[in-house]
């Protein structure tokens, strides 16, 4: 052995090796193709919703029911204001730091209801945003769950050309009509979205 490596830095290069490749930071594979968190992403949601479980059977019934009504009450009241200073209103920004452990939690409920199968936590609130022109009179914004359907939404917005709409599902096809009434009358622009969680 040359002089200037001595058995222990060779022991210590050889278990820095191994602790690498243990815990994956140094792989001598090709890098996978798809992204690399998915399998991370995977385990992450088996372990804190329960995995695979079938969301009918009545044993799951009540902790889903209770897991989606305290999720949809922390999305119904999170502040989502460009200015605001803080996620809800009860727990304002100060030097406690109990606000802060609690906003996380809140945010951590939400999480876990939009990952669990047989969850109904609704979407949160999405801004529209249509065309205008100087010609146009008057918009108005519907939307459903079905062609045709406007019993999510259905409001005139004057001669504004956005509107703010909450209760969103998190699942299925939504139906977005965006109407514009000009001199000619009124048209429309008919968009179709897919909701996933």
């Amino acid at each position: 052995m040359p002089p200037f490596v001595s058995r222990r830095l060779l022991l210590q290069a050889g278990l820095a090796t191994g602790a690498l490749a243990a815990t994956g930071l140094y792989s001598t594979r090709p890098a996978a193709a798809a992204d690399e968190f998915d399998v991370l992403r995977d385990r992450w949601a088996g372990l804190n919703t329960g995995g695979a479980f079938d969301p009918t059977e009545p044993a799951y019934a009540d902790a889903l029911t209770k897991l989606t009504t305290q999720a949809q009450e922390f999305v119904d009241n999170l502040i989502i204001d460009a200015d605001r200073t803080a996620l809800w209103a009860d727990l304002p920004l100060s030097s406690t730091s109990g606000n802060f452990s609690i906003s996380y939690t809140r945010l951590k409920t939400i999480a876990l209801a939009r990952a669990t199968p047989g969850t109904t936590l609704t979407a949160s609130t999405v801004t529209f945003t249509g065309a205008h022109t100087s010609q146009d009179l008057e918009h108005s914004l519907r939307i459903g769950t079905s062609n045709g359907a406007s019993n999510i939404y259905n409001k005139s917005m004057g001669t504004g050309h956005a509107a703010t709409v909450s209760g969103l599902p998190s699942t299925g096809t939504i139906y977005v009509w965006y109407w514009t009434r000009n001199s000619s009358g009124w048209f429309a622009n008919k968009a179709t979205f897919t909701m996933k969680r």
